[in-house]
């Protein structure tokens, strides 16, 4: 497990690459379950729990359903596991982060400079989580850096559209 962790931090530091991990249906089985978990607490935390389960469900079922079928048109199927274990994983220590900052963040108004700061930091964790995807793509695509980077925040884009079509919990 310990392995495991440290594999995925080297990956979310861009030290390693997904074909370093196991290409484990129990793992990916167990990965998808911490990632549905992590995402369904941070869509309550930032969203409200009204839509969590729609929102955490979304964010799942298109990671794995847009790699995936990304990875078979392009005739590599055989790297599927590995690279959604390194997509989900990744996105746990991304969301631990996220999980933290929200936990953090004041309620209410007005807004004060540790508010605007800790906002900073989520838009930040944001923007890394798409350089994490972009190398992640990279490397199971066989691609340069810069294919990856439109890939990843092609997909970015794509999910921030579809977020502001959701509907969010009433403010109170």
């Amino acid at each position: 497990m310990l392995t495991l962790a440290r594999a995925l931090f080297d990956i979310v530091l861009l030290r390693r690459g997904p074909r370093e991990l196991p290409a484990s249906r129990s793992l990916l089985g167990a990965l998808a379950l911490g990632y549905f978990a992590l995402s369904l607490a941070v869509a309550h935390l930032s969203t409200g729990p009204d839509f969590a389960i729609t929102r955490a469900l979304l964010d799942i079922g298109s990671l794995v359903g847009a790699f995936s079928a990304l990875l078979v048109l392009r005739g590599l199927g055989h790297r599927v596991p590995q690279t959604l274990c390194a997509l989900l994983g990744t996105g746990i220590v991304l969301m631990l982060a996220d999980l933290v900052l929200l936990a953090a963040l004041p309620g209410g108004e007005p807004r004060g400079a540790a508010a605007m700061l800790i906002e900073l930091s989520l838009n930040l964790v944001f923007l890394w989580s798409v350089v994490v995807t972009a190398h992640i793509v990279r490397a199971a695509l066989d691609v340069p850096l810069l294919a990856g980077l439109a890939v990843a925040s092609s997909y970015a884009v794509v999910m921030v559209l579809v977020a502001l079509q959701l509907p969010k919990a009433p403010a109170l």
